[in-house]
């Protein structure tokens, strides 16, 4: 249950293809720089075979290390370090794999330099095509540039009451690949952090892909526990 059918689902959570987007430099208003939560998530595959995992997940906005703590359904750690991801037990690695380097648009380092409410779409390549309310949200259709519109099709941000409430992904056929929906937010003073996420990913054959993460316990800019956040012994 490693990284090519766990992992890859929730070290990645919310990425998908975002990496094209850019990097952007954002005046952040609010120094937050770590975050501590638990986690659920529950899967269900096109295969209607079901999955569940459960652990603790610390990011420090200046480590950029995804720590994933699973403690079920075994106990294991997962680290996402800039381009490797270690599966560590025992405290020893017992694999690794290479990935892109996204750290920059997940949903803890967005969150914690205040780009959330767009998803970073702001700073991205992207352009404003459209602006729209509908059903007490605010509807945001942002396009790709002229240069990766053969590859690359709309993204529709949502957001209600200023924050992001969900996403959807479109091909250049502007057929619907992925939907992620915002249910509800934790709230740490000024701070908000998704509590339930919803994912709906469409695959070729007309299937579907659903995905639950939800998070608990959340803990902002702990000042202790440093080892949680980088863990000992690996190559970073």
């Amino acid at each position: 249950m490693w990284i090519t059918n766990v992992m890859r689902n929730k070290a990645l959570l919310w990425l998908g293809w975002i990496w094209l987007l850019g990097v952007g430099n954002v005046a952040v208003a609010q120094n937050y720089h770590r975050i501590k939560a638990d986690f659920t998530i529950k899967e269900k595959k096109p295969d209607s075979t079901a999955s569940l995992v459960m652990g603790t997940v610390y990011y420090d906005k200046f480590e950029k290390n995804i720590v994933y703590e699973v403690t079920f359904p075994e106990r294991e750690t997962w680290v996402h370090a800039d381009t490797v991801v270690y599966r560590l037990v025992g405290g020893k690695v017992k694999s690794r794999q290479s990935l892109p380097s996204l750290m920059e648009f997940t949903l803890f380092h967005l969150a914690l330099n205040q780009r959330l409410a767009d998803f970073g779409m702001k700073n991205s390549v992207f352009q404003i095509e459209d602006v729209k309310q509908q059903e007490g949200k605010v509807l945001t259709t942002w396009a790709p540039p002229e240069a990766l519109a053969k590859q690359f099709g709309n993204v529709v941000v949502a957001q209600q009451n200023k924050r992001l409430a969900g996403i959807a992904v479109f091909n250049t056929a502007g057929t619907l690949l992925s939907q992620q929906v915002v249910k509800s937010y934790l709230q740490s003073g000024n701070f908000w952090f998704p509590e339930e996420i919803v994912q709906v990913s469409h695959l070729d054959n007309g299937k579907k892909h659903y995905r639950a993460t939800s998070f608990r316990n959340l803990v902002v800019n702990e000042s202790s526990n440093d080892l949680s956040y980088r863990p000992a012994g690996l190559d970073y």
